[in-house]
């Protein structure tokens, strides 16, 4: 596991450390859609699952220093799917970039019907506060003042985010 929910006053925060930016991104999703979930997650068998592509992006001034917008425009959008759409995107295989003028998002979102899902929690709202991307340098160590997240020695990144719930 590379994500770690932790409490705030009155929402659920997350921590998560990865290899790489598009890493950030794909256990940021899998840690929020695992604060939603209940712990028998499934309703019933799977029969099919479905998949569609998608693309994101941000001119590089609103997509953050490190791709902290286009991390809450990514997840965003997930959680239109799932409210909206009726879509529980259990899986990602996606590609963070940059070029010359935007930030990018692309790939491909897995997903079944939610009516197949028992969740236990409504996120309302991804917030933007605490939310940063940071890389961390070859055996630099971040600890976190939570119990509950343990230290990360780098080369990698870390981000931390917070959830209205």
């Amino acid at each position: 596991m590379s994500y770690w929910p932790f409490g705030t006053e009155a929402d659920i925060g997350l921590r998560v450390f990865g290899s790489s930016i598009s890493s950030i991104f794909r256990d940021n999703h899998a840690g929020m859609m695992n604060i939603i979930a209940s712990d028998n997650l499934l309703t019933n068998e799977i029969q099919q699952t479905y998949s569609n592509e998608f693309s994101l992006s941000l001119p590089i001034e609103e997509s953050g220093e490190n791709f902290d917008m286009l991390l809450v425009a990514f997840l965003e959008e997930i959680l239109y799917r799932l409210e909206v759409n009726d879509q529980w995107v259990y899986d990602t295989r996606i590609k963070v970039t940059k070029n010359l003028n935007e930030a990018v998002c692309q790939g491909i979102l897995y997903y079944i019907p939610k009516e197949l899902v028992n969740t236990e929690l409504e996120i309302k709202a991804i917030t933007t506060h605490l939310l940063h991307i940071t890389k961390v340098d070859t055996d630099q160590v971040v600890s976190s003042d939570n119990t509950d997240v343990p230290e990360f020695k780098g080369p990698g990144y870390y981000s931390d985010m917070v959830f209205d719930i």
